[in-house]
């Protein structure tokens, strides 16, 4: 979706010299109300970037895990087939 605040950029000449734009909707939009907007997306964005972290740490931790069970999986499965019991990974 793209906000009514970055469709396109007016060429120089284009730009009001005063303390207020003009949005699409030919709506005066103050320096005050384009700062206020820029925290905003500058909180999501913080907020966006810190949720990706965690999932990929999560992720990170999830396939550790599936390396451990594997790499035991593959260290019993390397044993000679007379020395092979139940896999301990599976106990109950």
């Amino acid at each position: 979706m793209v906000s009514r605040y970055h469709k396109s950029r007016p060429q120089a000449e284009e730009r009001p010299t005063q303390d207020t734009a003009i949005d699409e909707e030919g709506k005066d939009v103050s320096v005050n109300d384009m700062t206020e907007l820029e925290k905003e997306l500058n909180a999501a964005l913080m907020h966006t970037r810190s949720r990706k972290t965690q999932l990929m740490m999560e992720r990170v931790s999830s396939l550790r895990e599936q390396l451990q069970v594997a790499s035991a999986v593959n260290q019993y499965c390397s044993r000679p087939p007379q020395k092979l019991r139940a896999l301990p990974l599976f106990k109950d």
